[in-house]
């Protein structure tokens, strides 16, 4: 499908944006994943968007003190700048968790993390 295929190119970029922006601003954001939607006769062209900082504490300070708020809205800002469609924006969620809780009770795997 064209349309899917135009939104991992959209979110491919925008991790890639998003990466040098954390880097620029300083932020340990460690990994971005991304889970799209999918509707066996309809597309759904929601996406899940996680990310992982190095630390627990680093997740709940930056949850507490906005600074998971500024990096969800900046990839929204490179995804919105970068042409993609308002009505895929409105279903863009995040979710956000550490490297270190994924090391610990999760083998270091993204794959048992996810499953």
């Amino acid at each position: 499908m064209r349309a899917r295929k135009l939104q991992s190119d959209h979110v491919q970029a925008a991790k890639a944006g998003l990466r040098a922006w954390a880097d620029h601003n300083a932020i340990p954001l460690v990994d971005i994943f991304e889970m799209s939607g999918s509707v066996i006769d309809e597309p759904d062209f929601g996406q899940t968007i996680w990310l992982f900082f190095e630390t627990d504490a680093q997740v709940t300070q930056f949850k507490s003190d906005g600074t998971t708020a500024r990096v969800q809205d900046a990839f929204l800002k490179i995804l919105r700048d970068g042409g993609y469609p308002d009505q895929w924006l409105a279903v863009v969620t995040f979710d956000a968790d550490s490297r270190e809780r994924v090391d610990r009770e999760y083998e270091g795997s993204y794959f048992n993390y996810f499953r």
